[in-house]
């Protein structure tokens, strides 16, 4: 389950704050069915994630972009579940935490489908600062950026016998782009 957390001094307040989130990813497909988009797991019923509009008003936290991370589920007769993006900009300055795992390996996929992309955390993208990080704290000054993608499910059974409609569906709603589904 990936998650974030930051610490800093509100910008109206003066107040410390320390806030945390849990991100949902993408579910495995199986047999018979595509997998879950953006879920959390049954058993992480004391993990939730925050509400964007707590996140902003509580901390030096502003979201530019929270939204399905497309082609992120892995493909198959069975879709793998897509998982989340959040590009967040820093409006004050503080420490960033990142705490995820599985940033370096695909999850698996079965049955000839294929693996969905991993989770990843970027500090400071498009900079000459960007680089890939796992479970790190990082400190983060006003106008700085981090983007979060959480991973896809794997696909299950070969991609190349899925319904076509079911192929227009996923680009349709915006799970796959139109180049991957090719």
């Amino acid at each position: 389950m990936p998650g974030f957390m930051m610490v800093g001094v509100h910008p109206e307040t003066g107040q410390m704050f320390a806030v945390s989130n849990n991100d949902p990813v993408g579910w495995g497909a199986t047999p018979s069915h595509d997998g879950m988009n953006a879920a959390n797991h049954l058993c992480q019923t004391q993990a939730r994630n925050t509400p964007v509009e707590v996140l902003e008003a509580r901390t030096g936290m502003f979201f530019e972009r929270v939204e399905l991370r497309e082609d992120s589920g892995g493909a198959g007769r069975f879709r793998g579940g897509v998982g989340l993006r959040r590009d967040i900009r820093f409006v004050v300055p503080g420490e960033f935490l990142s705490v995820i795992k599985k940033t370096r390996s695909r999850p698996w996929a079965l049955e000839g489908g294929l693996e969905p992309e991993p989770n990843q955390v970027v500090v400071f993208p498009g900079t000459e600062r960007e680089r890939r990080v796992s479970t790190k704290r990082t400190r983060v000054e006003v106008g700085d950026r981090v983007t979060l993608l959480t991973a896809g499910g794997g696909g299950h059974g070969d991609p190349r016998e899925r319904d076509p409609e079911l192929v227009r569906r996923d680009v349709a709603e915006g799970y796959v782009s139109p180049d991957a589904a090719r």
